[in-house]
């Protein structure tokens, strides 16, 4: 499970999600918690008008020959409603631990487990020694792999925030500097480290740090703005040249994002294909202009959240010369014309992008695509300077810098 679902999911329902979905060997075939029961308490112990409900009902659970695994969550949704009703600390805090000491030896488990509750308690002020033991308890139960390294980078940052919180300065610096590397672009991760300068007395590496939190790319955290100010305004006296610093380190931000790590330098292909109309369209009448070509099929459900936004981006630069191409490759369908299905999906969804036809995967080969959608930018020179593959998050933007890069 990515660090983007447990923000999407919620952090409690992504953490049941992983508990019940581990493979965990059950220890017993006791009473359970339904998926429904699951949502349903989740919602209620974070209200603190039904949290008490919550604590009473999932003790009765426990009480009734609870399945092992079920217990584990049911706790763990107990320690929730007690944070909503602010219990007093040692008694969650005892929770916390009595309920770790029964964590499966599930990896995954145990990193959910104890990286939030790490969280939890600074964000209730509670015990931070405690913190930093529960993130020190994520971390050495997180796995090597490298497709960890995301979460792997958030858990360290929770270290260095716990840390930070003790206060141990040096050793958040420390760990908040490694949790950078891991994750550069973490806005709250670099506004822990500038707190932490800002505390061992190093103004200036503290104004850098909140700087490089307020310029990461498409990224919304103010966290780091009010520190920075008065960092700023007390080395230098105002705010003056601050705006055009952080400007300096946007721009920084968007050519690494946008631009540097999508670029994919070749010679385009050419291709001679055809329209819906089944008129001739080839790559080399588009000669001179700035072209972005999207592959892309109805049946495919990426494509189906992109092409808004490639709409979107044609009917904004179609009348300043840029070419859009929208690429279309349908899977059979016995009985049906393709021609017919891709026609149909455009007037259901009112999308007037050019379409060139390439059933016969003849620029689909030429261009290498692997998957679906892929988008290309190719520049007035016949060359590809960009490649998009999927959907990502904030991708209109990135279009818009891409497109406008190749205009200037």
């Amino acid at each position: 499970m990515s660090v983007r679902m447990i923000r999407r999911l919620g952090p409690l329902v992504a953490a049941a999600l992983a508990l019940l979905t581990t493979g965990a060997t059950l220890a017993a075939a006791g009473n359970r918690l339904t998926s429904t029961q699951i949502q349903d308490y989740n919602a209620a112990a974070m209200d603190s008008s039904r949290a008490g409900r919550v604590v009473h009902e999932l003790r009765s659970f426990l009480a009734n020959d609870a399945d092992s695994t079920h217990a584990v969550m049911a706790r763990r949704l107990m320690i929730r409603a007690m944070f909503t009703l602010n219990a007093p600390g040692p008694q969650i805090i005892a929770l916390i631990d009595s309920t770790g000491r029964m964590l499966p030896h599930e990896p995954q488990v145990v990193v959910f487990f104890y990286a939030q509750l790490a969280e939890d308690v600074m964000d209730r002020g509670l015990n931070s020694k405690k913190a930093i033991e529960y993130a020190h308890r994520a971390l050495d139960a997180m796995p090597k792999d490298e497709q960890y390294a995301q979460l792997r980078g958030l858990v360290i940052g929770i270290l260095g925030r716990a840390q930070l919180a003790y206060p141990q300065p040096d050793s958040a610096i420390a760990t908040l500097r490694h949790a950078v590397t891991v994750s550069p672009d973490s806005q709250r991760v670099l506004a822990y480290l500038g707190q932490a300068y800002d505390k061992a007395k190093k103004p200036d590496l503290a104004i850098e740090a909140y700087v490089r939190s307020l310029s990461v790319y498409l990224a919304k955290d103010t966290t780091a703005a009010a520190p920075l100010r008065a960092a700023w305004k007390k080395k230098h006296g105002s705010l003056a040249g601050l705006d055009p610093t952080l400007e300096k380190g946007r721009a920084a931000s968007r050519k690494s994002v946008a631009l540097d790590q999508r670029r994919y330098e070749r010679a385009a292909p050419g291709w001679a294909l055809t329209d819906l109309d089944k008129k001739p369209v080839s790559f080399d009448q588009f000669k001179g202009k700035v072209i972005v070509m999207d592959f892309w099929g109805s049946w495919c459900g990426p494509c189906r959240m992109e092409l808004p936004i490639f709409q979107a981006a044609y009917e904004r630069y179609k009348a300043k010369g840029v070419v859009f191409l929208g690429m279309n490759f349908e899977r059979p369908v016995p009985g049906r014309d393709l021609r017919d299905i891709t026609r149909q999906f455009m007037e259901q969804n009112k999308y007037t992008f050019p379409v060139v036809i390439d059933h016969d995967q003849v620029a689909v080969a030429a261009y290498e695509v692997n998957g679906f959608p892929t988008m290309y930018l190719i520049d007035k020179t016949g060359k590809i300077r960009y490649r998009n593959v999927g959907v990502s998050e904030g991708i209109e933007t990135i279009l818009q810098d891409q497109i406008e890069s190749l205009m200037n």
